[in-house]
């Protein structure tokens, strides 16, 4: 079988999930176009919550508490009941057809942004 064949070293069931972890770091590390996604990824969600955390903020200095979390229900409730259904409809698209159309979207809302 083959998992009874190991490299000499390698340990048993997962243990040298270390050793994955770093092979894989190290191939994202030569891979600059890869870099470039993650990055933006971490731009976009850090843009992300300092929006939301600029609002509750804002909010809280208007109301406090009571509407700061006024403020967070009114922006989930809708994301909580939508979600299902939209996941559905996404899930018969193509991933293609969805974000293309996401970036037309957004670019047609604010066509100052990139």
């Amino acid at each position: 079988m083959a998992a009874d064949r190991r490299e000499p070293g390698e340990e048993l069931a997962g243990g040298d999930s270390g050793g994955r972890r770093l092979h894989a770091f190290r191939s994202l590390a030569g891979n600059r176009a890869l870099l470039s996604v993650l990055a933006a990824y971490v731009m976009f969600i850090l843009a992300e919550y300092a929006v939301w955390i600029a609002m509750l903020v804002y909010a809280y200095s208007r109301g406090g508490a009571a509407i700061a979390g006024l403020v967070a229900v009114a922006q989930l409730v809708p994301a909580a009941v939508v979600a299902p259904l939209a996941a559905s409809l996404a899930d018969r698209r193509s991933p293609v057809f969805l974000l293309a159309g996401g970036m037309w979207r957004r670019r047609r809302r604010w066509p100052v942004l990139p």
